[in-house]
């Protein structure tokens, strides 16, 4: 390039940048400073020096960073990457609403599956049987309905998921038939069980709407459906009393066992119970010719833990 060449280009150079950044100062401040660093770019491209030229050393009193060597990991882009991979978990995500929530003091509402194991339950004091519900027993705060024969276990597993709470208990017996001595062999304490017996059948639903409806007690126990005389009255107070216990139980601590047959079918409960339990006896077991218990396979119609499933247990007298 001649010198005069250069001198006409330099000349333009200097005409373009009064042109232009006389006018960034009317331009958003973003978009200001990007025509700000644009332009000094094109100054110091302007002001380089020329190839074979001799260059100055500049010093400075700022010490100049050492960049890492080629293929050498660089630490900050690995702690950047990890905090916002740490902030996507949802710990991580957990954390960041609390943090929100304690400096805005607002309420933070956390949309999911809360971080809990399960409903609380109750043992019905066979492990196969709490085994085959997915639950490890029957819930608090829901219906359970065992359903048989009065030889098919359901009394026994009734008696024992009674002895295995630490609370006071409830038995409701319409026929007035229950065993005293032999819930006291399945591990029932006495002094914390409470026996009713309705003066009439039909009362034993009007009663059972009270109990289950104070949650006082840990568990209570319906026994039986069966025993109510079959009729369309009788089906409709059922499904009243449904509508009525199934929200005030869900805020209390009470296991509902509801003792039915299979030769009285109720929607209702079948609706409204959590947990649904088909008893059906399979054998007898004998000692020494005497007879000392029999065997039922339980099987699982209904729980939130499992789509189905069925197991064998022994109720021995």
């Amino acid at each position: 390039m001649t010198p005069a060449s250069q001198q006409q280009h330099q000349q333009h150079q200097q005409h373009w940048h009064s042109n232009h950044l006389d006018h960034s100062s009317c331009l958003p401040p973003v978009v200001g400073g990007l025509h700000k660093v644009a332009a000094a770019w094109t100054r110091g491209v302007a002001e380089a020096p020329e190839v074979g030229a001799p260059v100055q050393a500049h010093t400075s009193t700022a010490e100049t960073p050492a960049r890492p060597a080629v293929g050498a990991p660089d630490v900050g882009a690995q702690r950047a990457v990890g905090a916002r991979t740490e902030h996507r978990t949802p710990e991580g995500i957990h954390a960041i609403a609390d943090a929100v929530n304690n400096h805005l003091q607002a309420h933070a509402v956390r949309v999911g599956p809360k971080p809990t194991s399960g409903p609380e339950v109750v043992s019905s004091g066979f492990p196969a049987l709490d085994a085959v519900t997915r639950l490890g027993g029957f819930p608090r705060g829901r219906i359970t309905e065992l359903i048989g024969r009065a030889t098919s276990g359901r009394e026994t597993i009734a008696a024992r998921t009674v002895a295995a709470d630490e609370g006071y208990g409830v038995w409701i017996d319409v026929p007035g038939l229950v065993d005293v001595s032999y819930l006291a062999s399945c591990g029932v304490r006495l002094d914390r069980l409470f026996i009713l017996r309705p003066p009439h059948p039909e009362d034993a639903l009007a009663m059972a709407a009270q109990v289950l409806s104070s949650g006082h007690f840990g568990v209570v126990v319906l026994d039986a459906l069966a025993d109510l005389t079959p009729s369309g009255d009788t089906a409709r107070a059922v499904g009243q009393l449904m509508r009525v216990v199934t929200p005030k139980l869900a805020r209390t601590p009470t296991v509902a066992l509801i003792l039915s047959s299979p030769d009285n079918h109720y929607r209702s409960l079948a609706h409204a119970a959590a947990v649904r339990i088909s008893l059906t006896k399979t054998g007898l077991i004998r000692r020494g010719g005497v007879l000392r218990g029999w065997r039922t396979r339980a099987s699982v119609l209904k729980s939130p833990g499992a789509q189905g499933g069925e197991t064998g247990i022994e109720v021995w007298l």
